[in-house]
């Protein structure tokens, strides 16, 4: 049956023979002539065989492989190398620790470590005015805090680091704040807020004056009189050089 064509309703349409043969000479495919005349259209593109891209060897089954073989044991098509060649799959493949594998600590009590840090920052806060309040505070939670830093450092190492350095530098730097407080304290009351030296020292800048002014007579007193003693000690030694000549 010929072929022919139809509406989307299936009604024939009718095609005259002169357009039916334009549109056959159209579609074909003109042959090469036979006096080995190149046709005036491209030759079709070959297809590369996938197993022989670079086609093969004199014996016509081993196909050659300038590049080598790759992985799936077929020619490489490119120069292998960083950044040509390579794929994803390729690249090594590191896996992240496990959540059990990061959380593996091993078992270390920190209690009394902790006990004696927080005891240091504690006294700190109690010296300070400002800070006596927090340190009532922190003195009464105490046990709890030991208790729940002393379980996150068995299970988290971030927390572990943090509980050994307070007990380790931290609290040299609580007890050095400490030794050095009580002079940053007087010394600013002194410079900044003098009528805060009754509250701290239980006295006043005049009163400081005059104990700092009878110390430094003792101190003039004390050593006028060690050159005393080593005047009469020189003058005694002169007189024995004197008596043997």
């Amino acid at each position: 049956m010929p072929e022919s064509l139809q509406m989307p309703d299936g009604t024939p349409v009718d095609i005259d023979d002169e357009g039916e043969k334009a549109f056959n000479a159209a579609m074909a495919v003109p042959e090469p002539s036979a006096q080995g005349e190149a046709p005036d259209y491209p030759a079709p593109r070959r297809r590369r065989d996938p197993d022989a891209p670079f086609g093969f060897e004199e014996d016509g089954k081993t196909p050659k492989a300038p590049y080598g073989l790759g992985a799936n044991g077929k020619p490489r098509q490119n120069m292998p190398g960083p950044g040509r060649g390579g794929k994803k799959h390729d690249k090594p493949r590191v896996q992240p620790a496990s959540r059990e594998t990061a959380l593996a600590l091993p078992a270390r009590d920190y209690s009394a470590e902790l006990g004696e840090s927080l005891d240091g920052l504690w006294a700190g806060l109690a010296f300070l005015p400002p800070t006596q309040a927090q340190a009532t505070i922190l003195k009464a939670n105490k046990m709890g805090l030991v208790g729940g830093l002393n379980l996150s450092a068995q299970h988290n190492p971030y927390v572990r680091r943090g509980v050994e350095y307070f007990c380790s530098d931290a609290s040299w730097m609580i007890n050095a704040a400490m030794m050095i407080g009580p002079f940053a304290l007087q010394s600013a009351a002194l410079w900044f807020r003098p009528s805060r030296l009754e509250t701290v020292m239980g006295t006043s800048a005049e009163e400081l004056a005059a104990i700092a002014q009878a110390d430094f007579k003792a101190f003039v007193a004390e050593q006028e009189k060690a050159l005393a003693e080593l005047l009469e000690e020189a003058r005694a030694a002169e007189q024995l050089e004197q008596k043997a000549a």
